[in-house]
């Protein structure tokens, strides 16, 4: 998928921002053109999308002309397709931007809008029009139950507040934090895909690779009610961190990284596991930490700074290296706990890497010079990211979530509608 007419962008929300760069011979598209254009990029087999507003600015003049559009669907749409369309018998690219990621968005859409009502006027000499379809509706003075149904839906929480803000500022004031909790509960089981590099296969007969499995298919299984934690210790840089993630891929996970703090806990998710990955476990109270690692659906109340919060217990894996392990069995032994920290325990250790490292590259291995004088362990960091990024997902004997979604994307664009072709405009 290097290939650029290969590319694949998904979108989930129910506002969007795009922009189309126009070639030299492509007329300019009128705003209807452009609202059917996104329509039926956002349009899914079992689903049509329908814009309910439109807000545009084109620039028409000079060696850049473009469009930048800001659109509001009268729903959330989940689509992962190929972005472009066709213009004038020729295919252009549709640069996709999360709209709350946009520059120019401050907590509202309406400083998208009016960044791009202004664009004539900071830029007289582009010919840039600004045109509009619908209308958003801003400060109607109260939020409806359909309102608080289409911001559930969204699955950004940013986009959510911005789109309730902008019907009725107070209304949101009013029922801020309660909205939030029920979006929570909403997407306690979303994806959030926690794995972002490519992977090398697992050495499936380590002892920590394979037991780890059994442990976690034990522990979801829900026949045992106490369920021992699991502990796995080895040196840095042996892959640990990486295939725990791998290994949670699809679970919710109640995650603690650097200071353990209960603070922000949300107990509304419903995690399926906790995990302590290098977390600084020197400042716990070991009886509130025993406790919460010991039992299977117990509420246990943890003290926080003025205040006090319920977390419910659950599975938990440890992923430490020798020296925090070791710390954490001194704590216990403070408490007199060393015995029931050993038989509540699932402790997998490793000396080597759990991942089959692969061949050099050639290049690199020939290229090794270039890194004369350099810091060996800056050397041993370079060149491990010129091996990463040769890695093909394609050689692993699986087949990706990208590759499943990429089949069944061309059979689902069988059925659509064809591409938007404009048409000259008459003189």
């Amino acid at each position: 998928m290097s290939q650029p007419h290969k590319k694949y962008y998904e979108f989930k929300a129910m506002h969007g921002y795009v922009t189309i760069n126009l070639k030299n011979n492509t007329p300019i598209p009128s705003k209807e053109t452009i609202k059917n254009m996104i329509e039926q990029w956002c349009t899914t087999r079992s689903k049509r999308a329908q814009i309910k507003y439109l807000a545009l600015s084109k620039t028409t003049k000079g060696p850049n002309r473009h469009v930048h559009a800001f659109f509001e669907l009268e729903d959330v749409s989940h689509v992962r397709k190929r972005p472009f369309i066709q213009l004038n018998g020729e295919q252009h690219f549709m640069k996709f931007e999360k709209i709350t990621e946009n520059e120019n968005y401050d907590g509202s859409f309406k400083t998208i809008i009016d960044y791009l009502k202004k664009q004539g006027e900071k830029h007289p000499e582009s010919g840039a029009i600004f045109e509009e379809i619908g209308k958003m509706e801003n400060n109607r003075g109260r939020l409806g139950d359909i309102d608080l149904g289409r911001a559930l839906k969204m699955p950004d929480l940013e986009e959510a507040h911005a789109y309730l803000k902008g019907i009725s500022v107070k209304g949101f004031m009013n029922i801020g934090q309660k909205f939030d909790s029920l979006w929570n509960q909403e997407h306690s089981r979303d994806n959030y895909n926690r794995i972002r590099i490519k992977l090398q296969p697992w050495k499936e007969d380590n002892p920590v690779v394979k037991n780890s499995r059994i442990w976690l298919n034990s522990a979801l299984s829900g026949k045992s009610k106490r369920i021992k934690t699991l502990v796995i210790v080895s040196d840095t840089k042996m892959g640990k961190t990486e295939f725990i993630n791998d290994l949670l891929k699809d679970l919710k996970v109640d995650e603690f990284r650097g200071r353990f703090m209960m603070d922000g806990h949300n107990e509304n998710l419903k995690y399926d596991i906790r995990l302590f990955d290098d977390a600084n476990l020197n400042d716990i109270i070991w009886p509130e930490f025993k406790s919460l690692i010991s039992t299977r659906g117990e509420q246990i109340t943890i003290n926080i700074k003025y205040s006090h919060v319920k977390v419910t217990s659950i599975p938990t894996i440890l992923v430490l290296n020798p020296g925090s392990w070791k710390a954490l069995q001194e704590r216990a032994k403070e408490f007199e706990d060393f015995d029931w920290l050993e038989k509540n325990t699932v402790v997998l250790q490793t000396n080597e890497k759990l991942y089959i490292e692969p061949p050099p590259k050639e290049e690199a291995v020939r290229d090794k010079n270039k890194y004369d004088g350099l810091d060996p362990k800056l050397v041993e960091m370079l060149l491990e990211n010129e091996v990463e990024e040769d890695v093909n997902l394609d050689d692993m004997g699986d087949d990706t979530i990208d590759d499943l979604n990429d089949i069944i994307e061309e059979l689902e664009e069988e059925s659509m509608p064809p591409p938007m072709v404009l048409e000259e405009p008459k003189p």
